[in-house]
């Protein structure tokens, strides 16, 4: 347990710290500064100029991530032939259909995050997509505020589920009632401020991390292949190397085995989150015990000014050996990924990123061939995060706590989940069966002479279709058990 609590502290140190990180994340303690103050606070970090390539990256990477708001829009794609894989897993007549649709598809992950800083709460919206010849054919949506999550398949169907912590809270006990409201009440912000002192990430980067930042920027100032400006955009071409990359790890590794600093710092950072935790209670909405915290808590302030001592030291020198181990290793993975060729453009406006394009060759050691997967991420702080329509979410709080006996009881007394589910079911069917999106992957088979297989994909979905449609209530509670 005493572990547990430190490792979920040293966690909480660093993940909400990364989480939290850019231009404002840390200098501001939610609505202190006015605009204005915010508008030059930016425009100076903006103007700030840097002696190499490598600082001038690692800088934008922190700074593109902020509070006010974060957008990612990411695509990827893969080329390559894959008959003689697809010949070992399928029918001939298959393979040059599989082949083909695997060349015209692409996933897309859209992530935007903002702090509204009125309730200190964070907003995020997640989607995921799979997209043949541009048209998605399956996507995921997430939207989560302080008040609910929702989830939803957007193409398949305009019906979605929620889940409102309100309604959580109601089928709770009271004890459990009671933590839950607590611990959305936790301001998450005051851990990273605790952390990082006053200072924006990189600056935190820099002051206490400055051993790590110098072999992390050789390593990028030795990869930049090329760079170009025009106006306010800095475009960097990095060639990554399979070798200098595990070189550079083990480097890190050994650097941080006897680093008495490193440790220091995060006995001191674990020691102000612990103390914050027993004195504000978030202890107890989180879980933790009391007795073990303080125990926790004690082992920490007797290392504090030597370090963790031999249990660091032998846990580093075993992440080194399994490094070395990997590096090793000649499966066929790691036999494709070292004859690799990765290609990184980052494209930087100001100080913060714009763009990312990643570019992997990676050659197969069994049947030779070379396979090019493309990543593409656009970076902006525009955010126009949407909650999906109320009137098409399903509110589902009080059946996931459900135990499986008891689902079937629960829906014969809400009727209205049951057509809810068989909504989306016909939803679902319809969109697979006769949908303008899926039309491209049926031309595709009929291409290949897969009429008949299509023929019967489309009857089967129509079927299904039809039989949801025509369920009453009664036969759908029969899928539940009895």
């Amino acid at each position: 347990m005493k572990k547990r609590i430190l490792f979920a502290a040293f966690l909480l140190i660093f993940s909400l710290s990364f989480t939290a990180c850019g231009d404002d994340a840390a200098k501001t303690n939610g609505d202190s500064k006015d605009n204005e103050v915010k508008q030059e606070q930016k425009q100076a970090e903006d103007e700030i100029t840097f002696d190499d390539a490598a600082s001038h990256i690692t800088y934008a990477s922190f700074n593109s991530m902020s509070l006010d708001g974060m957008n990612i829009d990411v695509k990827a794609s893969i080329q390559g032939d894959f008959t003689k894989q697809l010949e070992e897993s399928m029918e001939a007549k298959y393979v040059p259909f599989a082949n083909e649709l695997i060349q015209g598809m692409k996933l897309n992950y859209n992530l935007q995050y903002k702090f509204d800083k009125e309730n200190k709460k964070p907003m995020f919206s997640l989607s995921y997509g799979i997209l043949n010849n541009d048209k998605k054919i399956l996507d995921v949506s997430v939207f989560s505020d302080e008040k609910a999550v929702s989830f939803a398949l957007p193409t398949l169907s305009k019906k979605g589920f929620s889940i409102n912590y309100h309604s959580l809270a109601q089928n709770m006990d009271d004890e459990d009632k009671e933590a839950f409201a607590k611990i959305l009440k936790i301001d998450f912000e005051k851990y990273v401020n605790l952390v990082l002192e006053d200072m924006t990430l990189y600056e935190f980067y820099e002051a206490n991390l400055s051993k790590y930042k110098a072999l992390y920027d050789e390593f990028l100032n030795a990869s930049i292949t090329d760079t170009k400006k025009e106006g306010s955009i800095t475009e960097y071409t990095l060639n990554m190397d399979y070798d200098k990359a595990m070189d550079l790890y083990k480097k890190l590794l050994e650097t941080a085995k006897d680093d008495i600093d490193l440790q220091k710092l995060i006995i001191a950072k674990s020691l102000l989150v612990i103390d914050e935790l027993i004195s504000s209670e978030d202890y107890k909405a989180m879980g933790y015990d009391l007795a073990e915290l303080e125990e926790s808590k004690a082992e920490l302030e007797a290392k504090k000014d030597t370090g963790f001592g031999e249990e660091w030291t032998n846990g580093i020198q075993k992440a080194i050996a399994d490094l070395n181990m990997a590096n090793e290793d000649k499966e066929e993975i790691l036999e494709s990924l070292k004859n690799s060729n990765i290609v990184y453009v980052i494209k930087i406006n100001g100080n913060k990123f714009d763009s990312a394009t990643v570019s992997m060759d990676i050659t197969d050691p069994e049947t030779n061939e070379t396979y090019k997967i493309t990543t593409e991420a656009k970076y902006g702080n525009d955010v126009n995060i949407a909650m999906l329509e109320s009137g098409e979410l399903f509110d589902i709080s009080g059946l996931i706590q459900l135990k499986s006996e008891e689902m079937k009881p629960y829906l014969e007394e809400n009727p209205e989940l049951l057509e809810f589910i068989k909504g989306f079911a016909v939803d679902s069917f319809t969109f697979l069966a006769e949908s303008e999106n899926m039309q491209s992957i049926y031309q595709l088979m009929d291409k290949h002479n897969l009429q008949d297989d299509k023929n019967m994909i489309i009857m089967q979905l129509q079927q299904m279709k039809s039989m949801f449609e025509n369920m009453s209530n009664e036969q759908l509670l029969m899928m539940f058990g009895n």
